[in-house]
C-alpha cells in the first residue's frame, strides 16, 4: 500500500482511501441502526414489562442526553489522541451496549445499556468527519461528507426494518444482539487502518528557514477566543440549530398532520412521511457534489449554496402547509422542500473543518452538535407542539418551516466573512501515519 503513488491532495492511494472511507460510512450506518432499532421493538418491550409511554420515551432520551453530555469531551479525545482508535473504541462500546440488551431482565438494565450507547456514539460523527476531511482533497469534501451523512438514513431504515423482522421471529432481545454484531466487526477493521498524525496545537509566529522554531503553543483560552472571532463558524453553528429545529419538528408531526388535515389513515400517513426521510439519502451527496463543483469557480459557494437552498426549502414547505389544499401538488412541494433542505446539510459541517485550526476539527464539529441538539432538535418539537395547541397544527408546521429562513439569513451573513476566515486558518500539512 505504501509503495503506490499517492495522488495530489490525498494522504494514501485512492484504493486505500476509499477502503477507509467505506469503513467510516459503515460505522455511521450501524451507529444509527443500533440507535433506531429501539423504535421498532418498543411495542414488544412495553407489552412484556407493562411500561408507561414515558418509560418508553426515556429509552430514547437516555441516548440523546448522554450524547449531549459527552460529545465535546470525547471530541477533544478524538483530536488529541487518534481518530481511528477513538472510532474503533466508540463503535465497540456502543455495539457491546446494544448487544447487552439481549441479556437484560429489567427496565433499569435496558435503560443503562441505552445510556452507554449514547456515550459510545457521542462523538463518532465528529471523528468520522475529521477523518474524511483529511482523507480527501478539499475540492471533494462536501460530496464525501454528504455521502457519509446519507448513511444516517440507511442506518435508520436498517435498524427499524431489520430489527422489527428479527424481533417478530426470534424476540426483541435477539434483535438487539444480532444488529449489534456487524459494528464490532467493522470496529476491528477500523482499528488497523491508517490515518493522519495528530496535529500539534501550535501557531506560527514567523516563517523559519529551518528547524521547528517560530511556533507557539495554543492555549485553551486562545482556542476558545478563536472560535468567537470566526463569524462564518458562529453563523454555521446557528444554522446547525435552525435546520435541526425544522427537520425534527416537521418529521415528528408530519404523520399527525396528514391524518388530521388530509383525513388519511395511519398507514398512509406513515408511508407519506417515510418518503421524505428516504430523500435524505440521495439529497446529501447530490448537494455536496454541486457545492464542490461551484467552489472551483467561487470559494464562497460553500456559504452561497446553503443560503439559497435553505431559503427555497422554507418557501416550498410553507407553501405546502399553508397555501395549497391537500393534494398531489402540496405533497410534491414538500418533497422538493425536503430535498433542498437536505442538500445543504454538508455545507455547515464542511465550514467547521475549514475555518478552524486542523488540530481541533473534531471538537469544532462536536460543538456544532451541541448547538444542533440543545437549540434545535430538543426544543423544536416542543415549541411546535405548543403553537399547534394554541393556533392549530397547520400554523405550527408553517412556523417550523419558516425557521429555515433564519438558516438562510445567518449563512448569508457568514458568507461575507468566510473567505477571510479561511485565510486566517493555520496552514498545516497533514502527515500520514507510518
Amino acid at each position: 500500500m505504501t509503495t503506490k503513488k499517492v495522488p495530489e491532495g490525498y494522504l494514501f492511494s485512492k484504493g486505500y482511501t476509499y477502503y477507509v472511507f467505506a469503513l467510516v460510512c459503515l460505522l455511521m450506518m450501524f451507529d444509527f441502526a443500533d440507535r433506531m432499532i429501539i423504535s421498532s421493538i418498543l411495542p414488544l418491550i412495553k407489552k412484556e414489562w407493562a411500561l408507561t409511554d414515558a418509560q418508553c420515551g426515556l429509552l430514547s432520551t437516555a441516548v440523546s442526553v448522554c450524547m449531549f453530555l459527552f460529545v465535546v469531551p470525547v471530541s477533544i479525545l478524538v483530536d488529541r489522541w487518534s481518530r481511528r482508535k477513538a472510532a474503533a473504541l466508540m463503535s465497540t462500546l456502543w455495539s457491546i451496549a446494544c448487544a447487552a440488551g439481549a441479556f437484560v431482565t429489567s427496565f433499569p438494565q435496558l435503560l443503562a445499556s441505552r445510556a452507554f450507547i449514547g456515550i459510545g456514539e457521542a462523538a463518532y460523527a465528529p471523528a468520522g468527519v475529521s477523518m474524511i476531511s483529511a482523507l480527501f482533497p478539499e475540492k471533494r469534501r462536501a460530496v464525501m461528507v454528504g455521502t457519509f451523512n446519507a448513511f444516517i438514513g440507511i442506518g435508520m431504515v436498517i435498524g427499524m426494518m431489520v430489527g422489527a423482522a428479527i424481533a417478530v421471529k426470534w424476540g426483541w432481545r435477539s434483535a438487539l444482539g444480532i444488529v449489534a454484531l456487524p459494528g464490532l466487526i467493522i470496529a476491528i477493521l477500523m482499528y488497523f487502518t491508517k490515518e493522519y498524525k495528530t496535529i500539534a496545537l501550535e501557531h506560527k509566529v514567523d516563517v523559519p528557514v529551518a528547524g521547528e522554531a517560530g511556533a507557539i503553543q495554543l492555549s485553551k483560552k486562545q482556542i476558545i477566543i478563536d472560535f468567537f472571532k470566526t463569524p462564518s463558524l458562529l453563523t454555521s453553528y446557528i444554522s446547525f440549530a435552525t435546520q435541526s429545529f425544522v427537520y425534527m419538528s416537521i418529521i415528528i408531526f408530519l404523520p399527525t398532520y396528514y391524518m388530521r388535515t388530509w383525513g388519511v389513515s395511519l398507514q398512509q400517513a406513515s408511508t407519506m412521511t417515510s418518503i421524505p426521510i428516504m430523500i435524505l439519502i440521495f439529497a446529501n451527496p447530490i448537494g455536496g457534489w454541486i457545492m464542490d463543483k461551484w467552489m472551483v469557480k467561487n470559494v464562497t459557494a460553500r456559504m452561497y449554496f446553503p443560503t439559497i437552498t435553505y431559503a427555497l426549502a422554507a418557501i416550498f414547505m410553507m407553501s405546502s402547509f399553508g397555501l395549497l389544499p391537500p393534494g398531489q401538488l402540496a405533497y410534491v412541494l414538500l418533497l422538493v422542500g425536503f430535498f433542498m433542505h437536505a442538500a445543504a446539510g454538508s455545507a455547515p459541517i464542511c465550514v467547521t473543518q475549514e475555518v478552524t485550526h486542523p488540530g481541533v476539527r473534531a471538537m469544532t464539529y462536536g460543538v456544532g452538535l451541541v448547538f444542533q441538539h440543545l437549540l434545535g432538535s430538543a426544543p423544536g418539537p416542543l415549541v411546535s407542539g405548543l403553537i399547534s395547541d394554541k393556533f392549530g397544527l397547520p400554523a405550527a408546521m408553517i412556523f417550523a418551516s419558516s425557521v429555515g429562513l433564519v438558516s438562510a439569513v445567518v449563512l448569508l451573513i457568514g458568507s461575507f466573512y468566510y473567505k477571510k476566515d479561511r485565510e486566517n486558518v493555520e496552514k498545516v500539512i497533514l502527515q500520514a501515519e507510518d
